[in-house]
């Protein structure tokens, strides 16, 4: 879940919850979500978690090829004074990917309030999502 640059590089940072060892992300200067908390957490003992936004594109990166999927351990770096973005890493076999695929459905959206009311009024977003 990768963040704006600048402002909330500063003012935002990533952690893990004491408890859970689930990975919290905050961008306490966004306009969109102020001191708002996202959290991701996955249920393997073994899985990995990242918190920098340069480690995870990496050298010449990019999103289209982030160098973290190569890797396969995460460093968990994590803090305030990088670019925060939240990375998990959950290591599943084929057989196992391939079974919780299968049986994944979708959730049915049930929007409320002015998030419903945009929702009707709003065009694809592929057009732009004009009103």
């Amino acid at each position: 879940m990768p963040f704006r640059r600048g402002s909330a590089a500063r003012a935002g940072g990533t952690q893990s919850g004491r408890a859970s060892g689930a990975l919290l992300a905050r961008t306490a200067s966004s306009t969109e979500c102020p001191h708002r908390v996202a959290f991701f957490d996955g249920d393997d003992a073994g899985r990995g978690i990242g918190g920098d936004r340069g480690e995870f594109l990496g050298r010449n990166g990019s999103m289209r090829m982030p160098a973290e999927l190569a890797r396969t351990h995460l460093s968990g770096r994590l803090g305030a004074g990088l670019d925060p973005c939240a990375t998990l890493q959950v290591k599943l076999e084929a057989e196992e990917f391939a079974g919780r695929r299968k049986a994944w459905q979708p959730r049915a959206h049930q929007l409320t309030g002015w998030l419903r009311r945009y929702a009707r009024m709003a065009t694809s977003a592929s057009k732009g999502a004009i009103l």
